[in-house]
């Protein structure tokens, strides 16, 4: 048995035991349903079983065990990130098929090719600079995996190699983790905005809410991302270059190109026309598919790898079931009664109440962190003498904190379709969270002290 299956084994044995003995406090329901997430986490974390069959699994159980109604273990694939997630492999296959991403490839290769440093800082420039024109990270993630790949191999990296996982770690993370400092880009941030209209009468505003939080754990965070990437895949540089594609463009070439604008600026407007990017991207896909369009061959669905799609249904089938049974609003009002909140020291109350939003978030995954603790918001601010815009401004600091992959479904959409090593998406949130808890909560303190917030 490997390391990675014996911790599953562990993780799973622990689970059932929360599962058939739930600890004081829990119900039966909540027990069960915090034993299968930790079991499904554990295997998910160490790869020990093939992601999709671990999510099959998940579901087989809920609904022998009756954890939760059809509707909410199933949710997933009535989410528009599932089909987000499928778009996104459409597109892969049409980006290959017709070429165009071997001459997006080039032409972005010939000006950021030269070392692996300067292929690693355009990849996170590009990831950067779509997170303020694309509003969904999935969106953001599926559309540039095919791309990269068609970079990387431009640039002579075999997949899975070390510079293969370097450039699509790079391109993935740095279009996902600063974006948690631009409002309208993930959803985390959407939830937070709506929950604290909702529920406390006021939203932050864009400008605020970029001012408060992207100098730190924006712009400060991507550049440590550059360094921990260096850091960890330098030294394989740039191979031999792949030949330059002919000059002019094929028909299925312009096509695709021509669909890919139209969803690209439909994803950019989705505030003036309200469509909502799954949605976007499944008919944008279709016309792909379509073999009146030319872009793809005929049949071509029956060559795609449908493993991603099962899996992020398992990922937000397992949020539901957890948000079902109540287990991440136990957890938060557990953590809140032994916080040692004070006014005296501002400091300690917002390094905890970060960290209690990085913990809610392995409970309850990222989306679920503000829906769980904007409720507590005010009574949060009179414990700790701290404004609720400030309060509201902690939970940003935590929910940026990834600490493994499951937590988000954009960055597990990732490592399914980018053929990148699980652990080193896994060893690079691990060491980018304990950076955030050690040097960026802190400067994010002292930043909204500056600003007058603390």
């Amino acid at each position: 048995m490997t390391r990675a299956q014996t911790i599953a084994l562990i993780l799973a044995g622990i689970g059932l035991l929360l599962a058939v003995s739930p600890p004081v406090g829990f119900s039966g329901r909540e027990a069960l349903a915090a034993g299968l997430a930790l079991a499904a986490i554990g295997l998910w974390a160490t790869g020990a079983l093939p992601e999709a069959l671990t999510a099959l699994l998940f579901f087989a159980i809920c609904m022998l065990s009756q954890a939760a109604p059809a509707k909410i273990v199933f949710s997933g694939f009535m989410s528009q990130a599932l089909w987000l997630v499928f778009s996104g492999l459409v597109f892969g296959a049409a980006i290959k098929s017709t070429g165009f991403g071997d001459r997006v490839a080039h032409a972005v290769g010939r000006r950021m090719g030269h070392s692996f440093a300067s292929a690693l800082l355009g990849v996170l420039l590009m990831g950067l600079g779509l997170a303020f024109l694309m509003p969904s990270s999935m969106g953001r993630i599926v559309l540039m995996v095919p791309l990269l790949a068609a970079l990387c191999q431009h640039l002579g990296y075999e997949p899975s190699s070390r510079g293969w996982n370097g450039l699509m770690l790079g391109g993935i993370f740095s279009t996902f983790l600063p974006s948690f400092s631009i409002l309208p880009a993930n959803i985390p941030n959407m939830v937070l905005s709506g929950a604290a209209e909702a529920l406390l009468g006021a939203a932050p505003s864009y400008g605020d809410y970029f001012l408060a939080n992207f100098p730190v754990l924006g712009l400060l965070k991507w550049s440590l991302l550059f360094l921990a990437l260096w850091i960890l895949y330098r030294g394989d540089e740039p191979k031999t270059m792949s030949e330059p594609p002919p000059k002019s463009m094929s028909a299925s070439e312009r096509k695709l190109a021509l669909v890919l604008t139209v969803a690209i600026g439909l994803w950019m407007t989705d505030s003036l026309h309200h469509i909502a990017p799954g949605w976007v991207g499944l008919a944008a896909a279709i016309l792909c598919l379509l073999p009146q369009t030319g872009i793809l061959p005929p049949k071509s669905l029956t060559t795609i790898n449908f493993e991603p799609v099962l899996y992020v249904a398992g990922v937000i089938g397992l949020g539901a079931v957890i948000d079902h049974a109540g287990v991440g609003r136990l957890v938060g009002s557990f953590i809140i009664g032994v916080l040692p909140l004070s006014p005296d020291n501002a400091f300690f109350s917002f390094m905890s109440l970060a960290a209690l939003a990085a913990v809610v978030g392995m409970a309850t995954t990222m989306p679920g962190v503000p829906a769980v603790l904007t409720p507590f918001a005010a009574s949060l601010a009179a414990a700790t003498g701290l404004p609720v815009t400030s309060i509201l401004m902690t939970q940003v600091a935590g929910f940026s904190t990834l600490i493994l992959p499951y937590q988000a479904p954009p960055v597990m959409t990732g490592i399914q379709i980018s053929h990148a090593k699980t652990w080193d998406f896994t060893r690079l949130g691990l060491i980018l969270a304990v950076v955030s808890v050690l040097i960026l909560w802190p400067l994010e303190f002292l930043w909204l002290r500056l600003l007058g917030k603390m």
